[in-house]
């Protein structure tokens, strides 16, 4: 009787009963994944915006969490214009959703 306990429990040890298989949740992004998805919604509410860069901090993705960006865009004749971005966290779900304001 000894070993048939032993042997359930052996057999039953790698099986993952409670254990939670699903991926773990991203808690941050990087300064580069801020800045990319910033850069999209950006050109997404602003179809006619000039080309540019952003560069971004991490940032904790929780709602209502925000980091300060800096924009810069070349325009024609190679002037170089420089704004401040605020981004913040609208969602945590997926990939989170943010959302993104150019200062005046």
């Amino acid at each position: 009787m000894r070993s048939l306990v032993v042997a359930l429990v052996l057999a039953t040890a790698g099986c993952g009963a409670g254990a939670d298989t699903t991926p773990a949740r991203r808690t941050t992004l990087s300064g580069t994944r801020v800045a990319t998805m910033a850069e999209t919604a950006l050109e997404a509410q602003n179809p006619r915006i000039a080309p540019g860069t952003m560069t971004c901090p991490r940032l904790r993705l929780e709602v209502g969490r925000e980091v300060r960006c800096r924009r810069t865009a070349v325009l024609p004749g190679g002037r170089q214009v420089r704004l401040g971005v605020t981004v913040r966290v609208t969602s945590e779900a997926g990939a989170g959703r943010l959302h993104v304001e150019v200062d005046r």
